[in-house]
Parts: structure tokens; sequence; C-alpha cells
């Protein structure tokens, strides 16, 4: 897709069927290098055919074994896991902003409020254009780089604010922690409802060993990413 990005699509052959935002863990290898599985989140699923999809960067052991996978090759996965995107109130504009490998599960909600009557907006930011997924942009997306090689120069909020937020906008993100930050608090600012997706180093994904877990303001102080989330409201979250 792009320098290093790969996406694999895989048979679902489970009646559970994964949404946007959800996640699944799964073991790169029949061995203990690595020992831990990878959760990954869903790009894509497709009912008809009973497939889904999942994209990433190829950046250690794990992804770099999975890169090197043929057609055919069997997956040991578990999931779908966590809790998934929640769609807008009926007459929200969904405005919807991915950074870096966050694209995936971006991807995945832009073509399920498709299908289900929405139009929604997509603005893709990455470091520089050779990591850009251009043929799996959607049509009209907005394509934004720090270096200017790419579309915009600037971050992903300085072109929804160049274009404009709407008042009946809803947002949605997932991306690197800086980004996610300054969204929450643009959505803050215009009392605009705004969903995260967030980007955790996860062991378990079950909620057992809290290795996840984020800082929220209410009484339970930390909520787990892998069950709690992954995705949360941007209000929840205190963010560092």
């Amino acid at each position: 897709m792009a320098d290093n990005t790969f996406e694999m699509e895989f048979s679902w052959p489970s009646d559970d069927v994964p949404l946007p935002g959800q996640f699944f863990s799964l073991r790169c290898a029949d061995s203990t290098d690595p020992l831990l599985r990878r959760p990954f989140a869903f790009s894509g699923f497709n009912a008809h055919s009973a497939r889904a999809s999942f994209i990433y960067l190829r950046r250690g052991r794990s992804t770099t074994l999975l890169s090197q996978l043929g057609v055919g090759a069997q997956i040991d996965i578990l999931g779908p896991l966590g809790k998934g995107f929640s769609p807008p109130a009926a007459g929200r504009m969904p405005l919807l902003a991915a950074g870096g490998i966050g694209f995936g599960p971006i991807l995945f909600l832009y073509d399920h409020l498709m299908s289900q009557g929405f139009s929604p907006r997509l603005f893709y930011g990455a470091r520089t254009a050779s990591l850009v997924p251009r043929d799996r942009l959607p049509q009209g997306s907005i394509i934004c780089s720090d270096d200017g090689s790419s579309g915009r120069a600037g971050t992903v909020l300085d072109a929804m604010v160049a274009e404009g937020i709407p008042e009946s906008a809803s947002l949605y993100a997932c991306g690197p922690g800086p980004m996610l930050k300054a969204l929450a608090a643009k959505a803050g600012q215009l009392a605009l409802p705004c969903q995260v997706a967030i980007e955790q180093h996860m062991a378990c994904g079950v909620g057992a060993c809290m290795g996840c877990s984020v800082k929220v303001k209410d009484e339970r102080k930390f909520a787990r990413a892998c069950v709690e989330g992954p995705v949360f409201n941007a209000e929840e979250l205190i963010w560092d």
C-alpha cells in the first residue's frame, strides 16, 4: 500500500461480526518468538464473502513474519475484541481523521457509514508522501503531510480547520496520541461529539493484565483500552 505498509485479507468463519474500531489479537508464529499475540484493528469486513482485513506497518519481527505469508497461509486469531465506534446521531456530518497506521479502523468506519446512508469525509495525515496509501483512500479524501510532500502541508486538524468544521459535525479519529489530543481539544472547544480509537500497547488483549490502561475522568481513574476501549468518547480521557 505504501512504504512498509501492507493490507492482509483473510476468511472470517464466525457469526460474530466485527465492527469498525474493534480489533483482534494474532499469533504470528508457532513458536515462543514472538511470545505474545499482537493486536491489529480491522480495516474492513465483507459479510457476503465472509472476509475481513487489516492494515499494518512492517517494523518488527512479528509484522515481518506477516509480510512473508503467502496466499492460503493459516493465521491464529482471537476476536473481535474491544468496543467499536458508535454511529453519529441523525443529521450529523461525520468527519473522519486518520493518522499513519490509524488509517485501518477509519477506513472501515468510512465504508460502514457509507453503507448506512451517511456522507462521511475523510482526512488522512502522514509524515511524508511515501507513506500515503493513495490507492486505498476514498475519493475526495483530504491528504496532509508533515513535510508538505503530499497534499496539504501540516496536520489533519489544520486541514479540518481550513476546510471548515460545521456545527453539525461528529468527529472520529485514530492515530498518534498528539493528533488525538489536538482533535479532542478542538471538539471540546466547539462542543462537538468526538470518538477516538487509541493506540495502546496490549499484552493479553482481554482485560486481564491491565497493561493497556489509560487515565479517565470518572471514578474508575483508569480504563482498559482492550475492553472499555479502544474507542472512547474524547471527553472521557485525561490527555497528559
